[in-house]
């Protein structure tokens, strides 16, 4: 499946992995461990569906060549320099910061971008794009992304923007996932109490 491919007969399976991430975002009262929990499930959820489908060589998961590490360069700059941006104006003043626990830093940086890349990149963007063409399928998947960490506006909006445009430009997946797992990092490290941008 090509990132212009449709996946075919699978919205109501499409939207029920949806609704499970949105309900992450939605139980704030559980630890961090049985979060990491609920993401392993999920993420062995979907990749029994990339599975029953046959979809796993057609996702671009390939070790990425010169170029799109070049692309890749470039567009973890650009978002660099926008958290930069919303840390500077205090834009995210106020947001929960994340949970550096080891099941949170396990969870953050391995986990979630693996598990969001290949449900929000890998499955759900090539069904938006068989309908509504690349530009609006990178809208609406961004969109859906930052709805489902129930935020918008969102820095997870910018995200989902670069890292739908990332895929969508290069067809290798791994590099939405090396992104998002960078983005990630950085927000758990700028988060943290040893940095201070005002």
């Amino acid at each position: 499946m090509t990132p212009g491919h449709r996946p075919s007969g699978q919205l109501p399976i499409w939207t029920g992995v949806l609704l499970i991430e949105a309900g992450g975002q939605l139980l704030p009262h559980i630890t961090t461990g049985t979060l990491l929990l609920i993401r392993c499930a999920q993420l062995c959820w979907v990749g029994a569906l990339l599975i029953r489908q046959r979809a796993l060589p057609g996702l671009g998961l390939i070790s990425p060549d010169r170029a799109q590490w070049r692309l890749l360069a470039g567009t973890a700059a650009v978002a660099g320099a926008i958290v930069l941006a919303l840390l500077r104006s205090g834009t995210l003043d106020g947001w929960p910061r994340p949970v550096a626990d080891p099941a949170g830093v396990v969870l953050t940086l391995l986990v979630a971008p693996l598990l969001e890349e290949l449900l929000f990149r890998g499955l759900l963007y090539p069904l938006l794009r068989g309908v509504f063409g690349r530009w609006p399928a990178i809208v609406a998947d961004a969109l859906l992304f930052a709805l489902a960490h129930g935020h918008l506006p969102s820095p997870q909006l910018i995200g989902g923007l670069l890292f739908a445009w990332i895929y969508a430009h290069s067809g290798n997946l791994w590099l939405p996932i090396m992104l998002h797992a960078a983005a990630n990092a950085a927000v758990l490290l700028l988060a943290s109490d040893h940095f201070s941008f005002r």
